[in-house]
Order: C-alpha cells, then sequence, then structure tokens
C-alpha cells in the first residue's frame, strides 16, 4: 500500500491563503457577470421575440450570414414590434428600429461603444476608427476628420475622382453595344483607385489589372468577419484559427500589413519638416507619418491599422453605394433623365469641380433614396454602459443594441410605399414632417461616419462621368431583386446594366 507523504503546515497555510486570494480575486467578477445575466434574461422576457432553442438561442435563424438584417426586418414586422429581442446564443442582443430610440441611442454618450462584435475584425483592425473608442477613438477622429472630410481635403481629392472615373469611363466604352453586363468589378476597380490614392498617394492599379491587397482583404475578409459574427462558436480566437476560414483570413491580414508596413517605412525615412499649411496637401499616409514624427503620438501599428480602416471604410461604403445608384437609375429612365438634365445644365467642361457637384440638387435626392432603400450600414451595433431609457422600455447596462436603419427606411409609419424608388420624397416640402432619424444614412451623434462629404462627392463625380457618356438601361428589376446584407446592402445577382452612347 503506498504511502500517503504528510503535508507540512506552511504549505497548508500557503495552500489555504492562496485559495482564498484566488476566491476574492473571482468572485466580483464572477458575481457581476451573474448579476448582469440575471438583469438580462429579467429584461428579455418583458419583450417580445422568436421563440428559442436550447444553447443557439435564435442563432440558427441567422445562419445565413447575408440575410441577418434581413430576417430580423421580418422578424418585427411579424411579431409587429420596433423593439425586440434576440438571443445569440447566450448573448442577448436588443433590435431597435424606432426613430425616436434611435435618436436617443445615437446622441447619448452612453451609447459611443461599439458592440463586441466589431473585436472580430481584429486583427485587421485594432483601435482603429472602426472599432475603437473612448480617448482613442476621439482622438484619431479629431486627427483624421480634418484630412479625409475637410472642404480644403475633398476640393484636392476631386482631381483624384475625376481622374479614376475618366478611365473607367474608357473602360465601359468597350462595353457599348455588347449588351448587358455585370458593372460591379469595373466600379469595384475604380473605387478601389480612388481609395488607394487618397491614403498612399500613390495611383491605384485595381483598373489597370493589378489589384492591391488591401482590395481582398475588404472583398474576402470582410465576408469572413460577417461569417463569425453569426457563429458565437467561432468567437474565440484559439477555436477560429483551426478553421479554414480563420487561417484564410490571417493569410489576407498578414499580406495587407505586410505591405502598408513597407510604406510606411519608406515614408518614416523619407519625411522632411513641412509647413503647417502644407499639410492638407498630403496623401493621408504622409499626414500621419508627419503627426508621427511631430509629436510621437502615433507610431507604425497605429498607422497601419488606421490607414487599414480607412481603405475599408471608404471602399466599402462607396463602392456600394455607386453600384447601387447606378443600377437603380439604370432601372428608372424618367429618373435617368432628370439626372442627366442636371448635369449638363449645371457642369460645363470635363473636370467637375466639388463646389459644382453640391448644384446637383435631383442628383442628391437619387443618392439619399438610394441609401434609403439600400443603406451602407444596415445594423448598427451599439453597447450600452449605463442604464438608458427608450421610448418603451429601460434598457440595461450592458446590453447590446442593434439599432436597424434598414427596417427602419422601410417603415411604412414614415415612408409613403417605402418598397418604391421616388427621390422626390426628399424634396423640402416631403421632409420637413419626417422625424430626422427616421432616414439615418450615416448613423449620427459622436459616432457618426468621419466622411460623409468625400463620400457625397466622389459619387457624384463618378456617377456625372458616367452619365455625361453614357444611357443606361437594365432588365433587373426592383421588385424581384434579392439583396444581401455584410456591411453594407448589396444586389445579390449583382448590377447588371446595358450601355449606349449619348445621343
Amino acid at each position: 500500500m503506498t504511502a500517503i507523504l504528510p503535508i507540512s503546515p506552511p504549505f497548508a497555510f500557503l495552500v489555504g491563503v492562496l485559495t482564498i486570494l484566488l476566491t476574492l480575486r473571482l468572485w466580483n467578477p464572477v458575481r457581476n457577470y451573474l448579476q448582469q445575466r440575471s438583469a438580462f434574461i429579467k429584461f428579455a422576457k418583458t419583450l417580445p421575440g422568436p421563440r428559442t432553442v436550447p444553447f443557439f438561442g435564435n442563432a440558427l435563424m441567422l445562419w445565413e450570414t447575408d440575410k441577418t438584417v434581413l430576417t430580423l426586418t421580418r422578424i418585427g414586422r411579424e411579431i409587429k414590434a420596433s423593439t425586440f429581442r434576440f438571443w445569440l446564443g447566450p448573448a442577448l442582443k436588443i433590435v431597435v428600429t424606432d426613430p425616436r430610440d434611435l435618436e436617443i441611442i445615437m446622441m447619448s454618450s452612453k451609447a459611443t461603444r461599439k458592440d463586441d462584435v466589431y473585436q472580430l475584425m481584429q486583427p485587421a483592425v485594432v483601435n482603429g476608427l472602426i472599432n475603437s473608442e473612448g480617448a482613442i477613438y476621439r482622438a484619431h477622429k479629431k486627427l483624421l476628420t480634418p484630412i479625409i472630410n475637410s472642404n480644403i481635403a475633398v476640393n484636392r481629392y476631386a482631381e483624384i475622382f475625376n481622374y479614376q472615373s475618366s478611365i473607367l469611363v474608357k473602360r465601359l466604352q468597350e462595353k457599348v453595344g455588347t449588351g448587358e453586363f455585370n458593372m460591379h468589378e469595373h466600379i469595384g476597380f475604380c473605387i478601389g483607385d480612388v481609395a488607394f490614392e487618397t491614403l498612399t498617394g500613390m495611383p491605384g492599379t485595381c483598373q489597370s489589372g493589378q489589384p492591391s491587397p488591401f482590395l481582398k482583404l475588404t472583398q474576402e475578409g470582410l465576408h469572413i468577419v460577417c461569417y463569425r459574427m453569426m457563429r458565437p462558436w467561432l468567437y474565440p480566437d484559439i477555436i477560429f484559427s483551426l478553421t479554414n476560414s480563420g487561417r484564410k483570413f490571417s493569410k489576407i491580414v498578414e499580406e495587407a500589413h505586410a505591405y502598408i508596413d513597407q510604406e510606411i517605412i519608406k515614408r518614416i525615412n523619407n519625411h522632411k519638416p513641412l509647413h503647417s499649411e502644407d499639410r492638407y496637401n498630403l496623401a493621408v499616409l504622409d499626414y500621419m507619418v508627419d503627426q508621427m514624427m511631430i509629436n510621437g503620438d502615433l507610431t507604425v501599428e497605429k498607422i497601419r491599422y488606421e490607414i487599414v480602416t480607412l481603405f475599408v471604410g471608404l471602399f466599402e461604403t462607396v463602392e456600394g453605394l455607386c453600384c447601387m445608384i447606378l443600377l437603380m437609375i439604370a432601372m428608372h429612365p424618367e429618373v435617368q433623365e432628370k439626372v442627366r438634365a442636371e448635369i449638363n445644365s449645371t457642369i460645363k467642361n470635363d473636370y467637375i469641380t466639388d463646389v459644382e457637384t453640391t448644384n446637383l440638387e435631383y442628383l442628391d435626392m437619387v443618392i439619399k433614396e438610394s441609401i434609403r432603400l439600400f443603406p451602407v450600414g444596415p445594423v448598427l451595433p451599439r453597447k450600452i454602459t449605463e442604464e438608458m431609457k427608450l421610448s418603451e422600455c429601460t434598457v440595461p447596462k450592458g446590453s447590446s443594441i442593434f439599432m436597424l436603419p434598414f427596417a427602419t427606411h422601410r417603415d411604412p409609419k414614415h415612408w409613403e410605399n417605402p418598397e418604391k424608388f421616388i427621390p422626390e420624397r426628399f424634396t423640402f416640402e416631403n421632409s420637413r414632417d419626417r422625424h430626422p432619424f427616421a432616414f439615418v444614412p450615416y448613423s449620427g451623434g459622436p459616432r457618426i461616419c468621419p466622411g460623409p462629404k468625400y463620400g457625397v462627392v466622389c459619387v457624384k463625380i463618378v456617377i456625372a462621368q458616367i452619365l455625361r457618356n453614357f444611357k443606361m438601361s437594365s432588365s433587373m428589376n426592383l421588385e424581384t431583386m434579392p439583396i444581401h446584407t455584410h456591411i453594407s446592402t448589396r444586389s445579390v445577382n449583382g448590377y447588371h446594366v446595358k450601355l449606349d452612347k449619348v445621343d
């Protein structure tokens, strides 16, 4: 029989002390979690929502990632609720569509934190404008907004918009008289080059047949991120890294990071001091390197993450919006003629200035109507840091809220014939009695999009250059066109148009 070795009193005492300390260390977090969990369950019982299944909650209803927003919109309509709950595994999500509540949430300092799902964009982006919060977010937004969205900056970027759209027009000339084609790649390469040159100062190569690693990260990487968002069992990094999607994502991120790191180091080595008035004439990358050399707050890593963030944000929103607007114009000949007439009467030279685009008022309505139907941010997740009173309930601290502009923009309470494409609904007369948060094209409040002016001017110049040269038509139909939602709202079957020369 094996003898049991005695435990010395000092050792037993040490083990006891460590056990007590560990218990005390873990007690508060565990207690706080259980209290919050209890509050969530109690609150969830007060809200309508779909039936759940053990372990998965409602996650199986969202299995098709690209239909998540459509599914949530359908659920809200079926249960006739503007606020309802669903469980993503063990995580409670509160869906909100009422404009009154959107205003409360967007304008509140209690809801400036993005939901935890945004952290799934790591390691592609760490503390970028998309997923940073608090002092880091405010500092980065203060640094970058002037170089992206100021009048001086947009005036300079108009040169890039004109140049790249002129290349696009030349490429589209080859499609005249060839029947319908999917313009998605053509628009994507153009906007990819626009975003690349905006950020790096170097001409993009997408339209000449050499897509950048950034484009691959945006097109393929974001799809993987969205896929992961709706599968809670893939949230742990160690599990995700073992999947094919996880390995593919890591490879894409490594390629993009290596590319931009090389450029950052090159700019650091070639940096020369500048006068303050010259800094707004720099590419974003050069501007950030200059700021790093001046005050030392930035690092190579911080610059890398912000450049990746900006490329993803600029490309995903502007490219998707351009494609959808052009498709809507092709589907609606009467709208197209009005837009073309306005362009011809407003713009006289080949080069279109940013100031001239402000006079394209009907095109502005077309853009707004396209965003209403196909929002660039169809769902906006936030984390509530303090208890918040909404119009019909009080949301507990720590709750995850999914604002759903897609559903708000199609709510018949606020929009007559919401499924129709009617740009005139955005005239002053038709808009003045509408709740201001019934239409939220760029979010709102402290976390409003930092570059709406940049995006709108870019879209207007690209569309104007195309419509000055081509008549567009499409056999696609708005009523039967299937759509899906990842980061933005897209057409499932592409953007098929036919081009003819303008008379």
